[in-house]
């Protein structure tokens, strides 16, 4: 099937920053907390997701051979075109992966099988539909606003973080298995923190520069100039 222009076009999506819905990194830490209180296997599974930007049809791809045990690092499966690469892991998250597969074992098979009776289960991994409702359960449980119960505020939330912090684009980029680093632009222009930032190191230069440039003013005698 040939591809025309217009077509192309339309398969193009960018996300539009007045409609970016993320939550905090405070926000994110309250539903780990639910999660961890409730579910050995919810934390471990929303750990993973949050902190590597995960989409809600990763985590069900994730093979027990993705994770290291030796090197703490996971290989992320990433869906809709996106980049896979081999990560370091979280030290929360290689203490919850200590603990899930203390219970999951470690026979071949989905780190997060679908069904919570067998472990297995033929190697489907979780469902996106029941990582939503986990996700909406702890959510709720958390306090966190109704609109953004959507397990995808999980990768966005992490992005904006990565911003708030400091770290380049281009970092971030990779790190969420952007192919284009035009998908990562778009959270510097939802971080309120990041322009506070900018905002500071601007300011702070040039009031250094006007400070330097007052030092070298010489004083003007006004008594003197009236004299001629």
């Amino acid at each position: 099937m040939q591809v025309t222009e217009s077509s192309s076009k339309k398969r193009q999506y960018t996300y539009d920053p007045d409609k970016i819905k993320f939550i905090t990194f405070e926000q994110a830490q309250s539903i780990l907390k639910e999660a961890k209180s409730a579910s050995t296997r919810d934390y471990a599974l929303l750990c993973l997701s949050f902190y590597h930007g995960l989409r809600i049809s990763e985590p069900g791809k994730l093979q027990i051979g993705d994770y290291d045990e030796s090197t703490q690092r996971i290989r992320v499966r990433r869906a809709k075109g996106g980049l896979g690469f081999t990560y370091k892991l979280h030290d929360e998250c290689i203490t919850a992966l200590k603990r899930w597969l203390a219970i999951r074992g470690k026979d071949e098979g989905p780190l997060f099988p679908s069904r919570k009776s067998n472990m297995v289960d033929g190697g489907k991994g979780i469902s996106t539909r029941q990582l939503d409702e986990i996700f909406k359960t702890y959510a709720e449980r958390a306090g966190i606003p109704e609109e953004l119960r959507h397990f995808h505020v999980l990768r966005h939330g992490i992005a904006v973080h990565m911003v708030d912090k400091g770290i380049p684009l281009l970092q971030i980029s990779d790190w969420l298995g952007h192919r284009s680093i035009q998908s990562t632009q778009i959270y510097a222009k939802v971080s309120d923190n990041a322009r506070n930032k900018t905002a500071e190191m601007l300011y702070e230069k040039e009031g250094k520069r006007l400070g330097e440039v007052v030092g070298k003013v010489k004083k003007v005698d006004w008594g003197k100039d009236k004299k001629k």
